[in-house]
């Protein structure tokens, strides 16, 4: 099944929703569908992930429900020590669709998750809205902070980050500078940016994430 036989609207949503903050992967079930998107949230984000499985219901049939579960503590001894059955609670959804297929041959189109500028541009500014309600720090206006925010998850490489960072300032006039001071690469908006962010998605925000969008 391709791209042209789910709604674009739909399709854009669901390949926001992935984009933002969902687990893609290969089925690992012989039968049925070829690929699976789980979406995770804590126990205090149970209702940012209630509206994340209303959202993917309009994109797509499903029955998928949210279920609880514990991560289980690694050992502080040693790989013998056993594990301790008290960690933390954690909420997930999943996903699986035929219309997922054509989902992954945007997302990873070499066989794993990549930024392109084609993928960016079959998204929107609900897409943007996502981003930054999953992976937005806002930064103190004292100490160190300057009320600024860092955004993270935008690719593995600097290539990636500078794709994501043009394609928000394309939607919202909001630039942001590279930083490489983490594992993976990061957004740093200054106040002004922010703000200016902030403004132009605050009404397609997710609801339940509002505040981050409040300048």
């Amino acid at each position: 099944m391709g791209e042209t036989q789910m709604d674009p609207d739909a399709f854009r949503l669901m390949l926001g929703l992935l984009f933002a903050d969902g687990y893609f992967h290969r089925s690992k079930t012989p039968r049925g569908f070829k690929y699976r998107a789980t979406f995770l949230g804590g126990m205090g984000e149970m209702p940012l992930l209630q509206e994340k499985l209303f959202e993917v219901r309009k994109c797509l049939r499903t029955n998928a429900a949210i279920d609880t579960y514990v991560v289980a503590r690694k050992p502080r001894n040693g790989p013998d020590s056993p594990i301790r059955k008290s960690g933390t609670r954690v909420c997930r959804f999943r996903v699986s669709s035929r219309h997922l297929d054509a989902c992954w041959r945007v997302l990873c189109p070499q066989g794993y998750r990549q930024i392109t500028s084609a993928l960016v541009g079959k998204l929107g500014a609900r897409a943007a809205a996502w981003l930054w309600s999953e992976n937005v720090r806002l930064l103190p206006e004292d100490g160190d902070g300057d009320g600024g925010a860092i955004l993270r998850r935008v690719g593995r490489t600097g290539e990636e980050a500078e794709i994501v960072s043009e394609w928000l300032a394309l939607l919202t006039g909001a630039r942001s500078l590279i930083t490489t001071e983490g594992r993976t690469p990061r957004l740093l908006f200054s106040r002004g940016s922010r703000e200016l962010l902030q403004t132009a998605l605050h009404p397609v925000a997710p609801f339940y994430s509002g505040w981050l969008f409040k300048t």
